[in-house]
């Protein structure tokens, strides 16, 4: 599951403070860890997926990962709970497995005997996936793809038509296959918090002494 949870340890800090400062502390606490959570997401929406993958398209990465637990900036003043000092920045569950490997990297195994490696000969979407189509279990229904066994493993092939063309290797089949570690999302989220908490928490904090009831 691909998540990051920021957590607050203001309880150590409360004892120095005026009454009044810790009435609005835990207020404070609980909008800056929002705000950087959001502040998260933005460096993953504009920098960490775009450089972890081919495709340039942001909407992707805007679409699957989720803050709570406020999730819109809309509605982060009125839904803002200062009895759960705890923010997180997550992927939604139908691609949380694929971003959680990419994130760190393994070995996959095959639930039969191969694995699909795709060349570059299968086209992909904009946000980098394999359309229901041009899956392995599919393309080879078509006339003109076949397994070849040639070598130490079989490859899934597709003779094009016209004369004296090379048959074009669609999928290649392993054993197992390393994926390597590509999406740099906790690092990436872990330099983000210590960047920018502090300084959201001073100014969600001054907000908050500002507004306050004496």
């Amino acid at each position: 599951m691909l998540s990051l949870n920021v957590g607050s340890n203001i309880n150590q800090v409360a004892g120095w403070l005026t009454a009044v400062q810790r009435k609005q502390l835990p207020f404070a606490t609980a909008r800056a860890l929002q705000w950087t959570a959001f502040d998260v997401k933005r460096e993953q929406v504009s920098k960490t997926f775009p450089d972890a993958f081919e495709t340039r398209n942001q909407n992707f990465a805007k679409g699957v990962l989720i803050v709570e637990p406020s999730g819109d900036r809309r509605s982060l003043r009125r839904r803002v709970d200062k009895r759960n000092l705890r923010a997180a920045v997550y992927a939604i569950d139908r691609v949380a497995d694929y971003l959680e490997k990419h994130a760190r990297g393994g070995i996959k195994r095959p639930i039969g005997q191969w694995i699909a490696i795709p060349t570059k000969h299968i086209k992909r979407t904009k946000v980098g996936k394999i359309g229901k189509a041009k899956r392995p279990r599919n393309i080879v229904n078509k006339p003109n793809v076949f397994f070849r066994h040639q070598g130490p493993t079989p490859d899934i092939v597709r003779k094009p038509r016209g004369k004296g063309k090379q048959l074009e290797v669609l999928y290649q089949l392993v054993p197992m296959a390393r994926i390597p570690k590509r999406l740099r999302f906790y690092e990436d989220a872990a330099k983000v918090v210590q960047r920018r908490m502090v300084p959201n928490f001073k100014k969600s904090f001054a907000q908050a002494l500002k507004t306050a009831r004496r």
